[in-house]
């Protein structure tokens, strides 16, 4: 349905001259939108939108780019969580209908996270997270995401006192620090919300509503209990992670040993046999290492609930498309900003 409201053309060369040639006729019909900065300019679909630029510089407005008189508009980055405003209502319709469309739909992908799904007791039968914790900033802030993570499933899924997360959670004062020898620089540049010093606090939904949450799990083999977390069972939590060796990192041990059903790809690697075939023919290439990403973040998205790391765009992606999507569940503009 989207190819009915937005004309698409798929190139594999992105040079200016390809542009020229097969969309120009040869000519030098095009105007330049450049930017100086990361975020140069925000576009505004509403002339009337009173919408901040916020980190952005300049303001465009989009019947400014309709008056351009030349065939084609060439975008220097539209980079960025709602660069492009769509506060219009149609604008917000078409939103939508972007997000609910630009999701996977590879045959063997879904077919092979579906496998996985139902073992994990079927969509929506469990707790889907998103840990980016193997590079740049977020490996430097690896211990932060995963503990702030931890703590929303403690409050969520558990009945313990804050005296018990503490012996699940020994390390917590060292894991709210970032890694001072990575990327400091680009740190530092980062406006950094959350506070290192954040004490173990537990805050629990209604009785009623946590007692329904606790108990053990029927269907699936999960891992040692310790006579305390045996209530904690019934919540199947799968983690979908670029960390090499998610069960052996020392960061995620409060994850693994609070909740004994806890779930990695790695434990259903039997079932992902069919991606090692998937090559590119014409330069005989496989593609398995580059559709573990997409497989785990399939998964992932089909649980009840999901949890993502925090200025993730991978995160940000499962979380606002595919999770609703897979789920069958509406596609919300939540945190989208308002004219």
């Amino acid at each position: 349905p989207l190819s009915k409201k937005i004309r698409v053309i798929f190139r594999n060369d992105m040079s200016i001259e390809w542009m020229r040639d097969e969309l120009l006729d040869g000519q030098e019909d095009i105007y330049y939108i450049k930017d100086n900065t990361p975020f140069d300019y925000r576009v505004y679909d509403l002339a009337e939108s009173h919408t901040p630029l916020q980190r952005f510089v300049h303001r465009i407005e989009l019947d400014a780019l309709e008056s351009i008189e030349e065939r084609l508009l060439h975008f220097g980055s539209v980079f960025g969580s709602y660069r492009v405003l769509a506060q219009s209502e149609e604008h917000k319709e078409l939103l939508k209908l972007v997000r609910q469309t630009m999701v996977f739909r590879n045959p063997v992908l879904l077919e092979t996270a579906s496998r996985v799904v139902s073992q994990l007791g079927g969509v929506k039968q469990f707790v889907g997270i998103h840990l980016r914790v193997g590079d740049g900033v977020f490996k430097a802030r690896a211990g932060i995401h995963i503990d702030t993570i931890y703590h929303q499933l403690v409050n969520e899924y558990t009945d313990l006192t804050a005296e018990e997360v503490a012996k699940y959670d020994p390390k917590h004062a060292q894991d709210r620090k970032e890694d001072t020898n990575y990327e400091i620089k680009q740190l530092r540049e980062t406006t950094v919300l959350e506070d290192a010093d954040v004490p173990i606090q537990v805050s629990h939904p209604p009785p009623a509503v946590l007692q329904s949450r606790l108990g053990s799990s029927s269907h699936l083999n999960c891992g040692p209990t310790d006579g305390r977390n045996d209530r904690f069972a019934k919540t199947t939590i799968y983690i979908a992670t670029d960390c090499p060796n998610p069960r052996e990192n020392e960061m995620l041990q409060k994850i693994f040993k609070t909740f004994p059903c806890v779930f990695i790809l790695n434990d259903f690697w039997d079932e992902l046999k069919a991606l090692s075939k998937i090559k590119v023919m014409e330069d005989n290439v496989y593609l398995e290492s580059y559709l573990i990403p997409m497989i785990d973040a399939i998964i992932s998205s089909q649980g009840h609930s999901f949890y993502g790391t925090n200025s993730s765009t991978f995160s940000t992606y499962i979380e606002r498309q595919l999770h609703p999507t897979y789920t069958n569940e509406p596609i919300r503009l939540f945190d989208a900003p308002s004219p």
